[in-house]
């Protein structure tokens, strides 16, 4: 899944006034499956889009996002690959990972531009980075950098 893909399926899910969690990577060691930035989209129904790596942690992330569907609040997780439970998974080694659920509602306009924001730097096929503030993991803010448009979202 590319990041324009991502990006269009964000802003159709808040457009159609749904809510969604989008679960990031945002840090690991060891041996794991993906790396930090991995990012997976999980809607209402369940059904998901894109990958943090397949196996345990991305069915229990999977489940856990529904119930951050339910409370409508953010926060990160780590979760410990132990190479047992890794062999039986058919994973590599073991290793830490930490996830962050971040809740994201329709009524975001700042999100929806962002996602805007990113098709349209995908569509210039130009390198952009999303910056996501989750210094309090509950009240993250996001913002986004590309090259010809400089920063957007997040003011300091």
């Amino acid at each position: 899944m590319g990041m324009k893909q991502l990006f269009e399926e964000m802003k159709q899910i808040l457009e159609q006034g749904d809510d969604l969690v989008l679960v990031t990577v945002i840090a690991g060691s060891g041996s794991t499956p993906r790396g930090a930035g991995a990012r997976m989209i999980v809607r209402k129904d369940g059904t998901t889009m894109g990958t943090i790596g397949g196996g345990a942690v991305e069915y229990q992330a999977g489940r856990m996002a529904l119930d951050v569907l339910e409370s409508k609040s953010s926060f990160s997780k780590g979760f410990k690959l132990v190479k047992g439970q890794v062999a039986d998974l058919g994973m590599i080694c073991g290793g830490d990972v930490v996830v962050y659920f971040q809740y994201v509602s329709p009524d975001n306009q700042a999100f929806l531009a962002i996602c805007e924001e990113g098709v349209q730097a995908c569509e210039r096929d130009e390198d952009s980075w999303i910056i996501t503030d989750i210094t309090d993991e509950t009240a993250w803010a996001v913002g986004i950098y590309s090259e010809s448009r400089g920063f957007a979202g997040i003011t300091v």
